[in-house]
C-alpha cells in the first residue's frame, strides 16, 4: 500500500471508533517497519497528533529495531519462555524510556488450564503444568497471580497484556496487588522455567 492508502485506512478506523487520536498504534509485522511507505505515516501521525506513540508487535528480539519514532515494543513472554527477558536489545529500549508491553503471559490461556485437559499434542508440556499448578496450591495462590508475579520480577518496568473472558477473571486480576510470593519462591519457578524450555510453549509452534 502507498502513503495514501495507509493514512486512509487508519483515517477511516478513527471514525469507526469515533475518536479524532489514539493512544498507541502498533505495527503487527514489525518487518513492515522497512516498507518504503511505513515511516513516513508513522511520521505524519505523530507530527499531526493523531497517535501519541507508535510501537512494534514483536515475537522474538530479532524483530526489535531501535528508532527514535519507536516508543513501544510489545513482545511475548512468561515463565516458560523468558528469552525475551534477556534481550540486550529489549533492556537498551527499555534504558532509552522506552514502553514495554508483555503479552502471552498465560500462554493463551495453556497456562491457566487443568493439566489433564490439554490437548494431546502438547502432551510433553503436561508434567511442567502439573508441577506450576501444585506449586501454586502448595503456596496458597492462583496460577495466573503466580504467572503475573514472576514476570513483574523478570521485567519490573513492564507493563503487561492480558485477555480476560469473564468478570470473575477481571475481579481476580483487580486482587493481584493483594496477592505475594516471597522471592525465594518467585526465583524457583522463573528456574523451573528456564529448564523446561520447549518450542511448544510458542503457540506459534502448535500447529
Amino acid at each position: 500500500s502507498n502513503f495514501e492508502e495507509i493514512l486512509s485506512i487508519f483515517m477511516a478506523s478513527l471514525k469507526q471508533l469515533n475518536v479524532k487520536r489514539i493512544e498507541g498504534l502498533l505495527l503487527h509485522n514489525p518487518n513492515d517497519w522497512h516498507s518504503n511507505n511505513i515511516k513516513p505515516f508513522v511520521d505524519y501521525v505523530l507530527k499531526n497528533k493523531l497517535i501519541k506513540y507508535f510501537g512494534l508487535s514483536v515475537y522474538s528480539a530479532n524483530d526489535i529495531f531501535i528508532d527514535n519514532n519507536i516508543k513501544i515494543i510489545q513482545a511475548p513472554g512468561n515463565i516458560f519462555n523468558q528469552e525475551i527477558f534477556y534481550s540486550d536489545k529489549l533492556n537498551e529500549f527499555n534504558l532509552n524510556n522506552g514502553e514495554i508491553h508483555i503479552r502471552s503471559i498465560f500462554i493463551q490461556g495453556l497456562l491457566l488450564m487443568r493439566p489433564e485437559d490439554i490437548p494431546q499434542k502438547l502432551d510433553a508440556l503436561k508434567k511442567p503444568l502439573y508441577y506450576i499448578h501444585n506449586f501454586a496450591k502448595e503456596i496458597k495462590i492462583d496460577v495466573a497471580s503466580l504467572a503475573i508475579l514472576c514476570v513483574k520480577k523478570l521485567m519490573p518496568n513492564a507493563k503487561i497484556v492480558v485477555g480476560l473472558d469473564s468478570i470473575v477473571q477481571v475481579q481476580n486480576l483487580l486482587n493481584i496487588d493483594n496477592n505475594t510470593m516471597i522471592d525465594s519462591d518467585i526465583e524457583e519457578i522463573i528456574k523451573f522455567g528456564k529448564m523446561n524450555f520447549n518450542r511448544l510453549w510458542d503457540p506459534s509452534n502448535w500447529k
